[in-house]
């Protein structure tokens, strides 16, 4: 049995060579070569076969050996598609020629997966806002398995979002004299109004209404402001009026003149609950 080291001039050997009555054979390229004397195998240790270099059990081994590492490298072998805000969809997804969307991203692995069968596919989206005009529909197709997983995912660190919204621009002070007569005085200056049909935007859903013994429905279009919410525009801005009277349930006096503003509003909505 052989046993290589690397040359070390500034200490001995590693190990306990020494103790294990070794002699120098010879050095060749920087590596001394030993030859044991003794035949004592370590206790729970197995006797290697010595196989001199250029012998044909040598290169048998290293032919199992190389068809090994190139099993496990094919075998670990994955596809990478890239998404970013600025690409385009119908390309090949690389770094240099990214995606656009998610829907593309998807069509994208559909493909890999008929070129490539068995290969595991990562898509990585860069940082941005993707927007959606529909849902994107995954089917049994698009899944992967065990050994070949299909992941999506932000590229690390990227802030990746998801987005069927759009964004609202063009925002002006209301001008409308009839708009203007139907704000208190001191906030006619300070409510913004865009055109949504000027920019695209048709549907906005239908209000439903909303309470006691009432199905969800589906929303209503909303408008996010940083991020938040916003509330639609109510009187008051929170809470209830008291009622002063009531003739019957469809006739009620509140305890305000606010209500002068509305008499010329064609679709009123009045929220109330009854104790």
């Amino acid at each position: 049995m052989f046993l290589q080291l690397k040359v070390n001039r500034r200490r001995p050997a590693i190990g306990d060579v020494r103790r294990k009555r070794m002699t120098r054979e010879e050095i060749k390229g920087g590596i001394l070569v030993f030859q044991e004397r003794s035949r004592i195998t370590p206790p729970g240790c197995e006797r290697l076969p010595y196989y001199p270099p250029g012998s044909q059990p040598m290169k048998n081994l290293l032919h199992t050996t190389l068809i090994t590492l190139l099993t496990v490298s094919l075998a670990s072998a994955e596809v990478t598609l890239y998404v970013a805000p600025d690409g385009k969809d119908g390309g090949p997804g690389t770094r240099q020629a990214p995606l656009a969307s998610l829907a593309g991203a998807r069509d994208r692995v559909r493909q890999v997966k008929r070129e490539k069968p068995g290969e595991p596919i990562t898509v990585l989206f860069s940082a941005g806002v993707y927007p959606m005009t529909g849902p994107v529909e995954l089917s049994a197709e698009d899944s992967g398995t065990a050994e070949a997983q299909v992941v999506y995912r932000a590229e690390h660190g990227a802030l990746v979002r998801l987005s069927g919204g759009r964004s609202v621009g063009q925002w002006q002070p209301v001008a409308d004299p009839a708009v203007l007569a139907r704000l208190p005085e001191e906030a006619r200056g300070h409510v913004r109004v865009a055109d949504l049909a000027a920019q695209g935007i048709t549907d906005y859903g239908t209000l439903t209404v909303r309470g006691f013994s009432v199905a969800s429905q589906p929303a209503e279009a909303e408008l996010f402001c940083d991020d938040r919410p916003m509330q639609l525009a109510r009187w008051p801005n929170a809470g209830f009026r008291r009622v002063e009277a009531s003739d019957s349930l469809q006739r009620v006096r509140v305890d305000t003149d606010r209500l002068a503003r509305w008499t010329g509003e064609a679709d009123p909505w009045v929220f109330a609950y009854w104790h």
